[in-house]
């Protein structure tokens, strides 16, 4: 894990900022989606850090008997995701301090969030706290984005390494990591993500 900048500009300022400029998510956002909630088989999942993120709304569509929460510290992005998807749940929530009990979800996705973290250890650390055991952690985050900083995003914080998602989870039988790439054309380039798995 390599530090990319020292100044650290992600606020909820700044991600209602961002919420409110971004348009549809594109086709290797969707596909990251996707591949994010390939072991969800129903029950409780939160996605934090979800901004404009079609986990929630997906998970609900696939399971709808499910209970599905967005978190975000963006007010905006909740408020527009709530108005979007009234039939899931959204609320202001700092990944540090999550609400919910401990043991009490099934599923926690993390899409494009670790990166953006001052600390990102202790992000992992409360979320694994409010997984159920047998439950699922689902992360992804760029690939070494020290080769080019700001490659993906000029407030990313940290650079991550296939390894270090090892470190974040250290049994290997108990967890599964992949690189997802773009594929071949007529599709555009799209720098590559980690996308790690672990059961509690």
């Amino acid at each position: 894990m390599k530090r990319l900048t020292e100044e650290n500009k992600n606020t909820a300022l700044a991600f209602d900022r961002l919420f409110s400029h971004r348009g549809n998510p594109d086709w290797f956002e969707r596909r990251r989606f996707r591949n994010l909630l390939r072991y969800f088989r129903g029950g409780t999942l939160v996605d934090v850090g979800c901004l404009d993120s079609l986990v929630t709304p997906w998970a609900k569509k696939r399971y709808p008997q499910a209970t599905v929460w967005g978190l975000d510290i963006s007010p905006v992005a909740v408020s527009g995701m709530t108005a979007r998807y009234p039939q899931c749940h959204y609320r202001v929530e700092s990944v540090y301090d999550l609400t919910f009990p401990s043991s009490s979800v099934d599923y926690v996705v993390a899409a494009e969030l670790l990166e953006h973290l001052e600390e990102p250890g202790k992000a992992v650390e409360e979320m694994w706290r409010i997984l159920r055991p047998g439950g699922v952690l689902a992360i992804s985050t760029p690939l070494l984005e020290e080769r080019e900083p700001g490659a993906v995003d000029r407030d990313h914080l940290w650079s991550f390494s296939f390894d270090d998602m090892k470190v974040f989870f250290p049994s290997p039988r108990r967890r599964k990591i992949k690189i997802l790439r773009s594929r071949l054309l007529p599709y555009r380039y799209s720098w590559p993500v980690i996308v790690a798995f672990a059961w509690k």
